[in-house]
């Protein structure tokens, strides 16, 4: 074996939690559009939330599986230096997240079931990505995605980071791709955290009990999804077959319900954190590195609903400016007027602009309009 070999290890089912971790890690590991190109035909992408802009590290649109019209949505890695900077590691911020939504509503108006690709280390934590409301989009796709009547299927193809993965996992069938890995924190903070030294991540991948065999056990997913022998990177065709076997048949059992069953299986798959929460750590206090992943669930989804509910409420408003003798109108979003005419003012200028120096005449001088939305 090479050493890369060996760090990965061989077999899947002789792999450690930590050589999953760095399986599901691989650079050549097939992403959302690896997969796109082999499983789907006349896919059409989907871009923008309508509000502020386009985010690539989400990848949305309409195709066929095997002649069946599906909506999927993917979070997309990039593969070199350029498409990662493009894509921004795979790390979503609140525009790919409404993006995101936005297609799930078209694919529910039209009754089209939604399949999603969970792969990214987390959601973006930039400022900029917490002014626009990254808390909120999450918390919002949670909720929304809890009520649409139309399958939804869920597969983490890489890593599932935190609430970065479940903004897009909350399905009626979730999978997982036998070297992926689902957790809260990724083993190098939380060893950070826990062991006060961040070199002890092997250690941390054990107890976070992150890999698919231990999230099937934990009953927090439906189904492990086989690779070839050594992991997905090693034959993309391969996987996207395996991957593409299992879709076809949760959309034959997921096909027959009504649309109220759809919804009331989905929420007794998110029932399910619940019962491990009351049955494996409550009665059982002593034993808590076994169930970590699924308290933090439980931790992640609560919080994200109760901020969703009672968070600060964001004015909307749109901004349209005339500059160099063109007009651009767009929409900002913010928990203050001030943030909300900002971030669409500095959109627009942006584009509007050439050099800094048009840039700030374009926000400081430029006439403009503002309308408030309700």
């Amino acid at each position: 074996m090479m050493a890369s070999e060996v760090e990965i290890g061989g077999p899947s089912g002789e792999k450690t939690p930590w050589q999953r971790v760095l399986n599901a890690r691989h650079p050549k590991r097939p992403h959302t559009l690896d997969y796109v190109q082999r499983i789907l035909t006349d896919f059409h992408e989907i871009h923008g939330d309508r509000f502020f802009g386009d985010d690539p590290a989400i990848v949305c649109g309409m195709g066929r599986l095997d002649g069946q019209a599906v909506m999927l949505i993917g979070e997309q890695k990039g593969r070199d230096t350029k498409q990662k900077l493009y894509r921004n590691f795979g790390m979503p911020k609140p525009e790919g997240y409404r993006k995101a939504l936005r297609a799930m509503q078209i694919a529910a108006k039209f009754g089209r079931p939604i399949i999603t690709f969970l792969d990214t280390p987390g959601a973006y934590p930039g400022i900029d990505a917490e002014e626009r409301g990254q808390a909120e989009a999450i918390a919002r796709n949670l909720r929304e995605m809890a009520r649409l009547t139309v399958p939804l299927i869920s597969v983490c193809i890489g890593e599932g980071g935190s609430g970065g993965a479940l903004a897009l996992g909350v399905g009626n069938h979730v999978f997982m791709l036998e070297n992926a890995v689902y957790s809260v924190i990724t083993p190098e903070s939380c060893a950070s955290i826990i062991y006060r030294d961040s070199g002890k991540a092997e250690q941390a991948a054990a107890a976070l009990k992150l890999a698919a065999p231990d999230m099937l056990q934990l009953g927090l997913i439906d189904g492990i999804i086989p690779e070839p022998a050594v992991g997905a990177h090693e034959d993309h065709d391969e996987a996207a077959r395996l991957v593409k076997e299992q879709l076809a048949r949760s959309l034959r059992e997921l096909s027959a319900l009504t649309p109220n069953e759809i919804v009331q299986r989905r929420y007794q798959n998110s029932a399910k954190w619940e019962f491990l929460y009351r049955i494996r750590f409550v009665t059982k206090p002593k034993r808590k590195w076994p169930v970590i992943a699924g308290i933090a669930f439980i931790a992640i989804f609560i919080a994200a609903m109760a901020y969703s509910t009672f968070g600060n409420a964001q004015l909307h408003c749109e901004v349209c400016i005339t500059y160099n003798g063109r007009t651009l109108c767009k929409n900002g979003a913010a928990t203050t007027k001030e943030q909300a005419e900002r971030m669409a003012t500095d959109s627009i200028c942006t584009d509007l602009g050439s050099g800094m120096t048009e840039l700030m005449q374009c926000q400081n001088n430029a006439p403009r309009k503002i309308t408030w939305k309700e």
